[in-house]
């Protein structure tokens, strides 16, 4: 387990992500020994762009990534194994004479298809078959066998980062640290749920608009009433007895505002639905029980012209 970072000393944020105290890696060379390893993790910097590196295992404690690559690596070769046994079947009882070059693009295919074509190295030896005809008639099949050897030096290389993830972005070096980094990487569904919330709970859609600057006025006012959502569940998550953030705009929905007036006429009167207890305790939870107060709803009503 390694963190390099712009100092000598390994950063307390390191420790905590880790779970470890880092070693200081000294250079490239000594990186690539640190990262040869069974489980742990990394984390690094560097300068345009920014880069934030850690092992999986730190990301999803339960799913070790870096078992998993090594497990899907192994599953990957023994398929290209198989491929090139049962291809070379294929070759040995051919009924036509096959082309080298359409044979090497099938195996060069399938090798990248499963990432072993630098790991494979192999040659096709011509091979003479005599095939006989449905009447007897016997002729000359030109073929091909497939002679291979792994790489073991490419398979290890490819070991060197198993488990490391890395994030890269645009933010200057400096701005953001590695925990801040993977800390939003964890919370990236937010930006699905924004959208979730959006379109269900503050009913961005059916749009009933076509002008371009209306149609802006309408995400502009259902972001900004996704933003106070957020801002109510925040709140919520601190008062852990109180419903979630959707559940509380059900309860104060039941709160309206009535106007009532003469058809065609100006002159109205409005009038508050009574709050509910469930609607107090809340209101009082949250720290706004002065929105259920006299002199606040009383400004509101003071409009009516009846």
């Amino acid at each position: 387990m390694t963190s390099t970072t712009n100092s000598t000393a390994p950063s307390c944020g390191a420790v905590e992500l880790l779970r470890q105290q880092p070693v200081q890696a000294q250079g490239r060379s000594h990186l690539r020994e640190l990262l040869h390893t069974g489980s742990g993790g990394v984390v690094f910097t560097t300068d345009r762009p920014q880069i934030h590196a850690a092992f999986g295992d730190t990301l999803t404690p339960a799913l070790p990534q870096w078992e998993r690559e090594q497990r899907s690596r192994e599953e990957r070769l023994q398929k290209a194994k198989q491929f090139i046994a049962s291809y070379n079947e294929e070759l040995s009882r051919a009924q036509k004479s096959r082309s080298r070059k359409a044979t090497e693009n099938k195996i060069e295919s399938n090798l990248r298809r499963w990432k072993m074509h630098k790991v494979f190295l192999g040659q096709l030896k011509p091979l003479a078959i005599t095939a006989q005809s449905v009447k007897g008639n016997q002729r000359k099949v030109n073929s091909f066998s497939i002679a291979y050897t792994i790489n073991e030096a490419e398979l290890e290389k490819q070991s060197y980062l198993d488990g490391v993830v890395c994030f890269m972005t645009n933010e200057p070096a400096g701005t953001l640290t590695s925990e801040q980094v993977i800390g939003h990487y964890r919370r990236k569904n937010k930006i699905e749920e924004a959208f979730r919330e959006i379109k269900s709970y503050l009913h961005i859609r059916p749009f009933h608009l076509t002008r371009q600057k209306r149609i802006k006025a309408h995400v502009s006012i259902c972001v900004l009433g996704y933003l106070l959502l957020n801002a109510l569940e925040e709140k919520l998550k601190l008062l852990k007895a109180l419903p979630s953030g959707p559940s509380a705009l059900k309860i104060f929905g039941r709160c309206l505002l009535n106007r009532i007036g003469p058809k065609g006429s100006e002159s109205y009167v409005e009038s508050i639905t009574s709050i509910t207890d469930e609607q107090a305790e809340l209101l009082q939870g949250l720290g706004l029980e002065h929105l259920s107060g006299k002199k606040y709803l009383n400004q509101i009503l003071e409009h009516s012209t009846m």
